[in-house]
């Protein structure tokens, strides 16, 4: 989208590797832990404990991701999540989605390259058509994520709709901080901590970007930039500037 800001870091090559060594480096841990929670899933649902679901990527270009199942073989995989509201969710299901475990292999999806650990969430296509042009272009100018500030937020069970501002300004300020402070808000989210309600997310994620672009007092109050006048250079009985006068001479007091 033309004129749509997108931080440098969203695109890069540290971001890449970043994803890349922790992916790696997390699959001693995702492996087992993917095989316990299919196991368990097989047992609770009676049926395949992996499947697959379209989702959209950076210029909407679709990609397959794999999922545990968290909800019974009756239920349609593309199933829009604020739907399951509509049904008693409980136990093994309620814990898989609320902790979003099921997720876990998307890891591969990483090393891949067609997802990154942070960035806006891949979303099914009923989804994206809820939302306006404009916040579905700029979603698509960076790779989506394993998580993301939309659903580290409070409002994260709310629809996307709702809050796209979330992804929005992390696509425009996003850096290697920011990426590590939404991972923290991912952890704490693991252990049942609420996330940050969305102004308060909004506000820290724009800071980055908001602040490259905060005029000075100065500037705002006396318009447009101006150089700052030369300073005056007072010399020494020597001469010499006084602020490179050497070491050793004594200046002596102007007549």
């Amino acid at each position: 989208m033309r004129g749509t800001v997108v931080s440098t870091w969203g695109r890069s090559r540290g971001k890449r590797t970043v994803d890349v060594v922790l992916a790696i480096g997390s699959l001693p841990v995702v492996i087992p832990v993917i095989g316990v929670l299919s196991l368990v899933s097989t047992i609770v649902f009676r049926s395949n404990p992996l499947f697959t679901q379209e989702r959209r990527g950076i210029g909407e270009r679709p990609f397959s991701v794999v999922k545990v199942r968290s909800l019974p073989a009756s239920f349609p995989n593309w199933q829009i999540k604020q739907e399951l509201g509509l049904h008693d969710i409980k136990g093994w299901s309620h814990f898989l989605r609320s902790t979003h475990l099921d997720e876990l292999p998307q890891v591969f999806n990483i090393i891949a390259g067609s997802m990154s650990i942070v960035g806006p969430r891949p979303m099914i296509q009923p989804v994206l058509d809820e939302l306006v042009a404009s916040d579905r272009a700029i979603r698509a100018t960076v790779k989506p994520g394993l998580t993301g500030a939309w659903q580290t937020s409070a409002a994260g069970a709310l629809p996307l709709q709702d809050h796209p501002e979330l992804d929005n300004h992390y696509v425009a300020s996003a850096a290697f901080g920011t990426d590590l402070y939404i991972m923290w808000l991912t952890m704490r989210g693991l252990f049942g901590r609420r996330g940050p309600e969305p102004a308060a997310l909004a506000d820290r994620l724009s800071w980055n970007d908001s602040t490259a672009r905060r005029p000075s007092a100065a500037r705002s109050r006396s318009g447009p930039w101006q150089p700052a006048p030369p300073r005056s250079r007072t010399t020494c009985s020597q001469g010499t500037p006084r602020n490179r006068a050497p070491r050793g001479w004594r200046r002596q007091r102007p007549p």
